[in-house]
């Protein structure tokens, strides 16, 4: 099962604002790496590495569906930052250091697959999220790599690696208001200390402009 909804077909995945470039997953390069990290939790080979990969899983489709930074999800708590009757996700903003929480609507289904592990696995109630933030990364490269998508490019000396888990965030935002979310709305949601940040990321492609005007019969 894919819970992954599709975001506006846009090419290239990148746009750029000043200095800033920023990458985003295309629609068939999301489900791809939906898909392949939920053929390697389907693969757990034991209950105890279905365990493990579980949690790995579930925060993978935390970060595609909220935006939030991995830091943030690393601190939610199952048993007290979800909100299964809403299918909302309440997270800490870090970047404005006041321990400020944002409500995240979310799709129903990732509640589901929550609360479904967490069935399988009740001694992991209360710490579901509190993994360690560089084992995390290892696996999710691994996994971009089994999926073909892993790039590796130098900037300014330095080794980078894409996609990374903060893609995810740049991803949503894209797909948030390429569906017409107002940008405020996006603000609040992506806990961004400030509606520039937000904005950047409606310097669309003109790839996203043909399709947004075709979609629209304009």
């Amino acid at each position: 099962m894919s819970i992954a909804p599709a975001v506006p077909q846009s090419s290239p995945a990148i746009f750029q604002t000043g200095k800033l470039k920023i990458k985003y997953l295309m629609p068939d390069e999301l489900q791809r790496l939906t898909d392949t990290w939920r053929k390697w939790f389907d693969a757990s080979p034991t209950p105890t590495k279905r365990r493990i990969r579980g949690r790995h899983w579930l925060i993978f489709l935390t970060l595609r569906h909220t935006g939030a930074r991995l830091g943030e999800v690393l601190q939610i708590r199952d048993d007290f930052d979800i909100n299964t009757r809403e299918s909302e996700i309440r997270v800490t903003t870090l970047k404005r250091g006041t321990g400020e929480k944002r409500l995240v609507p979310v799709v129903p289904e990732l509640i589901s697959e929550i609360a479904s592990y967490l069935m399988d696995y009740p001694e992991i109630r209360g710490k579901l999220f509190s993994l360690d933030a560089s084992n995390f990364r290892k696996r999710f490269y691994d996994l971009a790599d089994q999926a073909g998508m892993l790039e590796e490019e130098y900037m300014d000396g330095r080794r980078e690696l894409f996609p990374h888990p903060h893609t995810l965030r740049h991803t949503r935002a894209m797909e948030l208001l390429s569906a017409g979310v107002p940008v405020t709305a996006v603000q609040d949601l992506l806990g961004h200390s400030s509606l520039l940040t937000t904005a950047q990321y409606l310097r669309l492609s003109g790839q996203d402009v043909k399709n947004t005007l075709r979609s629209r019969g304009l």
